[in-house]
């Protein structure tokens, strides 16, 4: 069974975007999480882009992206991926 997807801010914005690798990023969509945080941060940078608010939660809402919380204990488990995600580029 595949497992679901978890997406930060830069993967959604470069989906949102047409950046390169957003056909990457739109192959995992279907059943992608988001935690709250950085569900947070595309949303000021799209509002620093000047894109309405109705527009910015009608864009991310079409994602169907499911929104999780950031716990203590979660932001400690995504801070230890750090070491084995740094070589892929990611944040």
């Amino acid at each position: 069974m595949p497992r679901d997807a978890v997406l930060d801010a830069s993967a959604v914005l470069v989906l949102l975007q047409g950046e390169p690798g957003a056909d990457h990023v739109a192959r995992c969509i279907p059943g992608a999480l988001i935690s709250a945080v950085n569900l947070a941060e595309v949303v000021g940078k799209l509002a620093d882009a000047g894109m309405p608010g109705d527009q910015i939660e009608l864009a991310l809402s079409s994602l169907g992206l499911r929104v999780v919380p950031l716990d203590a204990q979660a932001a400690y488990e995504v801070g230890l991926l750090r070491p084995a995600t740094r070589t892929r580029g990611l944040s």
